[in-house]
Order: C-alpha cells, then sequence, then structure tokens
C-alpha cells in the first residue's frame, strides 16, 4: 500500500476521485482518463485507489490505515474511520488486510457521490466526475428532482440521476476481500447517540463555539507561522454577516478567538424585497470594530449568476442564488470562510415549532415537519396542476419520512430530521458548493461540543429565541441588544423590486422554458405564464425549480434516456 500524506493544500480543498472494491484495470483506465486525469494517484491499495489535486491527511495503527480530505478540523489522533467522521469531521478511506472502508462525514454536509461500476464503486467529490466515467445513457432520478421542487434539494442518498448516489450523513461503504462483496451502511453520529442529560448554561454554549472556531481555524503552531509567511502577515477570515443571530453569534466569537483585524464580514442582498440584511449587519460590524463589505447585483446579471450557481451545486437545489455574487468576490480574497450552517436548527428551533414539539408520533411530527419544510404550488401555478403538485408532494413526502426513521425516538427527533435532511443535503450545498473547494469552510455549530450542548437544551426553551437571546447576551451584550431579522418584520417599509422578477430575469427564464418545451420536456403554456410565476414567494421557487431542471437538461440532456417527469405525462 502506497500512501502519502500532508498539511491539507492551502487556498483549495483538494479534488479527489477514487474507486473502492477489486482490481479492475478497465475501469482505473476509464477513471485514469477521465475525472483524474489531471490529478495525482495517492493511495494504491489491494482493493481501493486514490487519486488527488493535493496530498492528503494521513492516519495509521497498527492493523490499519487511512487517508482523510475535507476535514473541518483535525483534533486528536483517529484510531478507526469512525473516529476521522466524527473527531476529524472529514470523508476518508480506511485499509486493512481485510479490505477497505469509504466513508463520509458524521453529519454529511461536504458533498460525497457514488456509482456502482460493476464489483467496485467509483468515488468522487462531484456528480460531473463521476458522470464522467459511465458510458452509454443516464436516467433521471424523477423523485429525487420531485424533492428539488418541493423540499429545496433531493432527501437521503438521491441525487438527479438515478445511477449516481451521495452518501448521507454517518454513511459508509466497505468492500470485504475475503467475499468480494459491496456492503453499504450508515449510523448517527456518536454525539447524538450520547446527547448530554443536562441542559448547558448559554455562556457555555458561547464558550463552545469559540474554541470550535480555535480548533478549525487555528491549526498546528507551525502551519499557522507559515501561513502567514507564505501568504501575507496576517491572514484575514471572511463572515457571510447577515441580519440574523447565527452571523452575529459567530463575528462575536470569532473576533474575541481571532481577533477584529482577522475577521473581515461580507453582506448582499437576499433579493427577498426588503434587504434587511443589508440594513441590520452595519451596525454589527461597526459595534465589533471588524471591516465590513456590501456587495451589490444587479438585475441585469441575475441569469448569470444564478446559471453559474446551478452548475457549481450541481443542480441540486433551487436556492442560494442570491449568494453567489458575495462567494465569487470571497473566493478570490479569501482562504477561510466562516458560515452559520446549522447555528438556527440547533439553536432556534428554526423549522421546529409548537406544533412539532406537541407531536406525539412519528407520523404527527412528519405531518408538523413537512408542512414547515415543503414548497408545493397551488395548483393555481402554470405546469403545476392538482395532479402535478400530488405526485411531486407524494413522492417527496416518501423520502423524507424514509430518512428520518433512523432518529425516530430520539428525544430531539424533530431537529435532527431537519438536520440531517434539509440541512445536510440542501443548506449544506451553500458552504461547500459556493465557496469550497476554493475555500476552506469553517461550520462551528458543527463541532460535537456544540451539537452536544444544544441538543440537550430542551424544545421548549428554545421557541421563540428566548434561549439564543442569552446565547448572544452571554457572547457580547451589545450585539444581542441590537435590532435583527430574527425580530418581527417592521410594517410600513417599502419593498423593492426582486431581480428574479426583472425583465432580464423574465427574457432569460423564457428562453429556457421554450427549450424546454422543443425538447419536450415540458407541456406547452400560454404566453404570459412566465410572468404569472413572479407574483409571490410559492410562484418564484417553483419558477427556480423548473429553471434548475431547465438548465440540467442543457447540460445533460444529450445523454438522458428521457427529459420528460412522469407527473407530466407522456409529450
Amino acid at each position: 500500500m502506497t500512501v502519502v500524506s500532508a498539511e491539507p493544500a492551502y487556498r483549495r480543498l483538494p479534488r479527489v476521485v477514487g474507486i473502492l472494491g477489486p482490481s479492475d484495470p478497465d475501469l482505473s483506465g476509464r477513471v485514469e482518463a477521465g475525472p483524474a486525469r489531471d490529478l495525482t494517484l495517492h493511495v494504491r491499495h489491494r482493493c481501493a485507489t486514490v487519486w488527488s489535486s493535493a496530498p492528503l491527511l494521513s492516519w495509521k495503527t497498527r492493523d490499519r490505515a487511512g487517508v482523510a480530505w475535507w476535514a473541518m478540523r483535525t483534533v486528536g489522533r483517529p484510531a478507526a474511520w469512525q473516529e476521522v467522521a466524527e473527531l476529524w469531521e472529514a470523508l476518508g478511506l480506511e485499509m486493512t488486510e481485510r479490505g477497505a472502508t469509504l466513508h463520509t462525514a458524521s453529519f454529511g454536509m461536504q458533498p460525497l457521490y457514488t456509482l456502482k461500476a460493476g464489483r467496485a464503486l467509483v468515488f468522487a467529490q462531484s456528480i460531473e466526475d463521476v458522470c464522467a466515467v459511465m458510458s452509454g445513457a443516464l436516467h433521471a432520478d424523477w423523485s429525487a428532482w420531485a424533492a428539488i421542487f418541493a423540499f429545496g434539494s433531493p432527501i437521503g442518498n438521491r441525487t438527479p440521476f438515478e445511477e449516481i448516489t451521495r452518501l448521507p450523513p454517518g454513511g459508509s461503504w466497505h468492500y470485504d476481500l475475503g467475499r468480494d462483496r459491496l456492503t453499504a451502511a450508515r449510523r448517527l453520529p456518536g454525539v447524538v447517540e450520547r446527547t448530554s442529560s443536562s441542559a448547558p448554561s448559554p455562556a457555555d454554549v458561547a464558550d463552545r463555539v469559540s474554541m470550535s472556531i480555535k480548533q478549525s481555524l487555528g491549526g498546528s503552531r507551525w502551519f499557522a507561522s507559515m501561513r502567514r509567511w507564505i501568504v501575507r502577515p496576517e491572514p484575514t477570515r471572511a463572515l457571510t454577516l447577515s441580519g440574523g443571530w447565527d452571523s452575529r453569534l459567530l463575528a462575536a466569537c470569532a473576533t474575541s478567538t481571532l481577533g477584529t483585524r482577522s475577521v473581515v464580514g461580507y453582506t448582499t442582498s437576499p433579493d427577498d424585497g426588503l434587504d434587511l440584511d443589508l440594513d441590520l449587519s452595519a451596525p454589527v460590524a461597526q459595534t465589533l470594530g471588524i471591516r465590513h463589505e456590501i456587495v451589490e447585483s444587479s438585475s441585469v446579471a441575475w441569469p448569470e449568476y444564478t446559471r453559474a450557481t446551478m452548475r457549481r451545486v450541481e443542480h441540486q437545489t433551487r436556492h442560494h442564488m442570491w449568494l453567489e455574487p458575495l462567494a465569487r468576490i470571497v473566493r478570490s480574497a479569501h482562504d477561510d470562510v466562516i458560515d452559520g450552517l446549522a447555528g438556527d436548527v440547533l439553536l432556534k428551533n428554526f423549522m421546529v415549532d409548537d406544533r412539532a414539539i406537541r407531536a406525539g408520533g412519528f407520523r404527527e411530527l412528519g405531518d408538523a415537519l413537512w408542512s414547515n419544510l415543503a414548497s408545493v404550488p397551488g395548483d393555481s401555478l402554470p405546469w403545476a396542476g392538482r395532479a402535478v403538485t400530488a405526485e411531486i408532494d407524494r413522492r417527496s413526502r416518501e423520502d423524507f419520512d424514509a430518512d428520518r426513521r433512523l432518529v425516530d425516538g430520539h428525544p430531539a427527533a424533530a431537529t435532527l430530521s431537519v438536520l440531517l435532511s434539509r440541512t445536510a443535503r440542501c443548506i449544506s450545498l451553500s458552504p461547500f458548493g459556493l465557496f469550497a473547494p476554493e475555500m476552506v469552510p469553517c461550520v462551528p455549530f458543527l463541532h460535537p461540543a456544540v451539537v452536544d450542548a444544544t441538543l440537550a437544551v430542551p424544545l421548549a426553551d428554545k421557541a421563540g429565541g428566548d434561549f439564543y437571546r442569552r446565547v448572544l447576551d452571554a457572547a457580547d451584550p451589545a450585539l444581542a441588544a441590537l435590532p435583527s431579522t430574527n425580530d418581527p418584520r417592521p410594517t410600513g417599509r417599502r419593498k423593492l423590486k426582486i431581480r428574479a422578477t426583472d425583465r432580464a430575469a423574465l427574457q432569460w427564464t423564457e428562453s429556457v422554458i421554450s427549450r424546454m418545451v422543443e425538447r419536450g420536456a415540458l407541456p406547452a403554456s400560454p404566453d404570459a405564464a412566465v410572468a404569472d410565476l413572479t407574483r409571490s414567494t410559492v410562484g418564484r421557487n417553483w419558477m427556480k425549480g423548473v429553471l434548475t431542471l431547465g438548465d440540467w437538461l442543457d447540460r445533460y440532456d444529450d445523454r438522458l434516456e428521457s427529459v420528460r417527469a412522469p407527473w407530466w405525462g407522456r409529450s
């Protein structure tokens, strides 16, 4: 076995492609000629091969060894892949004399896609790299597309393609050399299984968030000094600063840990017609004394950056489109980005309301959560008749219920159902799609110590944001007192033009839809249909879903067996 190891590559997460399973010269040749063409061989084992664009983290014990990549932190010395997945929150491969195990991170926020190829498994960070290994026709996974429309992203292990799956949180594939067999498994993160019984104080939560930032961004003393010497005397970290609580808590903890000169806040318009983020983030930056940059976006540029977003997240969500102009600037200027992923879910009961808290069983909890999470359009919208919306809702709801059975009966089942589905599959595509791999995301709320503390807080105590306010007050009383987007929206505020409804957006949308109709992917509709889609939030979400599917077809339709979703019938 050959393993090359080193500190992670600076300014870029490695691009990794590999094969798990028995030696197959033909498959290896296709990978080497395709996605691994510009990569370097880093691991060669009896039943695993890994190519990478940069050296990988490595670990070793008496009877096993492993490599890891896209780690959120590197603390302690792991003795098995389960510890790599949880302590480092990393993707990786463990190798023994008896076989090898490919694993994702315990919370599964970083993407890892797989393709069964005969008796072996091809894996990569991008769907595009996996597609490059395949020959012949591809098939749309219409249940995944139903979830993209209704839920915002695929659920569980689905992707837009039937042939390609994504490892879910805590997921793994093991190849047994003696039995010549691949086996998939999934387990809850250890911190979830051993949640603390006593609730933490607000100050304890704030301290744990600060500790998480220090562990994620501090690194070894030697490596930190080398970064300063090679790149700049004072490396700065970007912080996505909105008008909400998550980013201001992270700003307070980051500045107290790293210093005010080491953090730059970035804010842009969420394109919601109010732009409260622009007004409410500035006082936060001023109070902390950090540099603050406002990134403006134009309506004319909406088609260009929306399409760029779709392709960066590989058409797996209709969200995050407004963020790409900011992400593009940040990617070129910084090495790390501090992101509030999972903060609302863990600390404020985001999507978990009183109905979910009172739910008495699996079905009742599912109904409560689904009503908050799903955005199935009404049957009055173009291309969204009653039969269409019913089929989209049925397919995606079935996947959601199947996915949350893993946490059924857990005291924090409501929170975990959201965290391991919507957060892991949809929201995570912001830091790990728009910012990575050019940058290293720091996601402090997902440190095991932070998750342990927040899950121990009773759901009722989080309702209404009372506990979160006390955490903010413990971190920085001045920030806690400032108005935020978590407060009731102000009345009488003048609404702004939403860029997704402007002329450039409508013209591009019409061109995409026209191509869909021509290729038989969408039924013909009246000329006024596109304008009708922009008059409500639900309509715009539906429009963005149609656009996402349309751009995916522009990219792949020459390889697809069928381009017509079953809910629209035969063309």
